[in-house]
């Protein structure tokens, strides 16, 4: 008995009779069958809605106003795991996303779509990227993207959305004066100056000195003491630790 099917994915409830049994025991067990998929089709319902709220949650943590974010699940190939009511929302009105009939994740704008399709298509994604959404709103919006690895996931019921060895990944989308401000988060957590924190943010990105002082218009020797004296604060040895903390603040599932 189907019980749930997706394009790569189904699960089935199914029982077998020995042949010389078939007369004697087939109509009970159809019987036992006919009331039990209901049940079980319900049960099935409730697992998928605990893990998309169990993983909604997780999202939530660095959202300022978790009414008006977007949560969704998506699959490599785009295709729609899981979204939140709000998501859902957005969808339907087609002003920032929506899915085609095979159930994949668009962008609106084409621009933004192709952007989307770089990163879920880039084999070594292990850091939170950020989308700016410009559209005709007064508020652009903000789509964070992360992986959701194996690793991420531990012994959680997300097994119900999607499988261990099918890489997926968490988008947030909310306006942009939703999303926390991470350089002040880093100034409140370890008293970082305003420049040290750019700086912070800057390393967390990739960036070289030598890049982050051309972008800030400074000398690479000042750069560097903002980043040993943003280290010595953060209380960590090595720039790797900073990526490893930026990427925590954005996303708790990297924790």
């Amino acid at each position: 008995m189907l019980l749930f099917k997706q394009e790569k994915r189904l699960f089935a409830f199914s029982g077998s009779i020995r042949s010389r049994d078939s007369d004697q025991l087939e109509r009970p067990w159809q019987r036992i069958v006919t009331y039990l998929t209901p049940h079980l089709r319900q049960a099935f319902e409730v697992a998928r809605a605990l893990a998309g709220a169990e993983l909604e949650k997780k999202a939530m943590v660095n959202v300022q106003n978790p009414a008006r974010t977007g949560c969704l699940v998506v699959s490599r190939d785009r295709r729609i795991v899981f979204a939140n009511r709000q998501a859902e929302n957005m969808l339907d009105s087609g002003e920032l996303v929506r899915s085609d009939f095979r159930q994949r994740l668009l962008f609106a704008d084409p621009t933004w779509d192709q952007r989307l399709g770089q990163i879920l298509a880039s084999r070594i994604l292990t850091t939170p990227q950020t989308l700016r959404l410009l559209n005709d709103l007064p508020t652009p919006f903000i789509c964070r993207i992360a992986p959701l690895g194996s690793d991420d996931l531990g012994t959680r019921s997300s097994g119900m959305l999607f499988g261990r060895e099918e890489p997926c990944f968490l988008l947030t989308i909310s306006q942009e004066h939703d999303v926390p401000d991470i350089g002040e988060r880093l100034r409140n957590r370890f008293g970082l100056t305003p420049h040290e924190a750019q700086v912070v943010l800057h390393v967390s990105s990739g960036l070289l000195a030598k890049e982050i002082s051309e972008i800030r218009g400074t000398s690479v020797h000042t750069v560097r003491n903002q980043i040993h004296n943003a280290m010595s604060k953060m209380e960590v040895r090595r720039q790797s630790e900073i990526v490893r903390i930026v990427a925590a603040m954005r996303n708790p599932l990297l924790q």
